[in-house]
């Protein structure tokens, strides 16, 4: 499997993982794919690499093993400053979110896109197990499930009085696991599909070990492990 990672420089790393965290510490394999604009989103499918970078309406492609230049750009030209970006398999499309209140859906098959409206900013999307998108809204802190078609399914409400509501990731599990971001306290938690908090990481802001700068990003593998990008303190 591969792991991304990107910064403001506009340089995206693709590094070859082993089956275990331990071996992808010891022996990884790092591709770089350079740019001159800001990495707004990646995505990935079984074969490509999807990168969309500040101040532009296109969408890159590069082959995932080869990390090469696969096909022409993708335009998606009412796109405006891009917030989050990803890939549902089963349809074979990408969204993206942006400061307009828009979701944008590519179709990968034609490149065909559409669009509908959000109440607020997203910058968190994910995909969840029926194939539906999972919208976070970044102020209202409500997360929103849509169709691939743009329909609203449900919305969750989680137990979260205070901050700003980062990105959302279902689990195996049903639940959801969470990531909010502000001051003076941050948490990773998990809610139930009433928004009710089972389990909650928090603690005060810091760089130290444990403690999280700007809970920004989340993943989830098989195990449903949790991994969690600290905007601030640069790490994982």
């Amino acid at each position: 499997m591969f792991l991304y990672m990107f910064d403001m420089s506009g340089v995206v790393q693709q590094s070859q993982t082993a089956m275990s965290a331990d071996s992808f510490l010891v022996n990884p394999r790092v591709s770089v794919i350079s740019g001159t604009e800001r990495v707004q989103g990646i995505a990935t499918t079984e074969s490509d690499v999807y990168i969309v970078r500040e101040g532009l309406k296109h969408i890159e492609v590069y082959d995932k093993e080869h990390v090469a230049v696969k096909e022409q750009n993708i335009d998606v030209l009412e796109m405006s400053k891009v917030l989050s970006m990803t890939c549902c398999q089963h349809y074979n499309c990408l969204y993206i979110s942006d400061s307009s209140k828009q979701i944008h859906r590519v179709q990968l098959s034609n490149r065909s896109v559409t669009k509908w409206s959000i109440k607020d900013d997203s910058c968190g999307l994910s995909v969840t197990s029926n194939h539906n998108l999972l919208v976070s809204l970044y102020i209202t802190k409500i997360i929103q499930e849509y169709t691939t078609q743009g329909s609203l399914v449900r919305e969750i409400n989680p137990d979260i009085s205070t901050h700003l509501l980062a990105h959302s990731i279902e689990m195996s599990t049903g639940q959801i696991v969470v990531c909010h971001t502000g001051r003076p306290q941050l948490r990773v938690l998990t809610v139930d599909t009433s928004g009710k908090v089972i389990t909650s990481y928090d603690g005060p802001t810091g760089s130290a070990a444990g403690q999280l700068g700007s809970a920004w990003c989340l993943a989830v593998d098989s195990q449903n492990n949790v991994l969690v990008a600290d905007y601030n303190n640069h790490k994982r």
